[in-house]
């Protein structure tokens, strides 16, 4: 394993990466796997394997096949081909899973629309929308997280697109439009977010059409 790989232009490379350390402030293309402790990407980066890290940390532009971390930040663009596995993900700008999210804390902020099909495992996930976004004139009403299902144990939306809602508290904030709403504890609904169906666990009349 080398010590600690630092690209500061632009750097190729065909093989396997093994490292205690990788930061970039360039441009770097990884044409194989990377597994590293520390990931800190500050300029563009495309994984085309798997990557593997304690921490990663993006505030660039990061483009992968596959993230397993213990820890998640990013304050860029991050987009992952197939899944994300971590214990916490925080991330703040532009996120686009392809396939899962699977962590225990979720936060996310949008600056733009985001895309992920699935997040589940989670103990909390609080998603929003950042404020210079949704008041500065072009970005109103335009910036939302794009998803099939969503499932945790306590559930904060807002400006979410959704199919399904499973969780146990469920808050559905502001600009959500959800088809259809799963819980077993409590739901708070924002005025003005839509749900197309609410299911309360242990109910006989369970559903209500709003």
């Amino acid at each position: 394993m080398e010590e600690k790989i630092n690209v500061k232009g632009y750097a190729k490379y065909d093989r396997d990466i093994s490292a205690e350390m990788f930061t970039s402030v360039g441009q770097s293309i990884f044409m194989q796997s990377v597994c590293t402790d520390v990931f800190k990407n500050s300029g563009t980066c495309l994984v085309k394997g798997k990557c593997t890290t304690k921490t990663m940390t993006n505030l660039g532009s990061a483009t992968m096949n596959m993230l397993v971390a213990e820890q998640v930040n990013s304050s860029g663009s991050l987009q992952v081909k197939k899944s994300v596995k971590t214990k916490t993900f925080q991330a703040k700008g532009h996120v686009t899973i392809k396939e899962e999210l699977d962590a225990q804390f979720i936060d996310i902020v949008m600056t733009s629309t985001s895309h992920i099909q699935k997040i589940s495992g989670a103990k909390e996930i609080t998603i929003g929308s950042h404020v210079v976004s949704y008041l500065n004139f072009f970005g109103m009403g335009k910036k939302s997280l794009r998803c099939l299902r969503i499932e945790g144990d306590v559930i904060r939306l807002e400006h979410t697109v959704a199919d399904l809602i499973v969780g146990e508290t469920v808050y559905v904030g502001k600009g959500c439009h959800i088809k259809e709403v799963h819980y077993t504890k409590d739901l708070t609904i924002y005025p003005g977010a839509t749900i197309g169906s609410i299911h309360k666990k242990g109910e006989s009349e369970n559903e209500k059409n709003l």
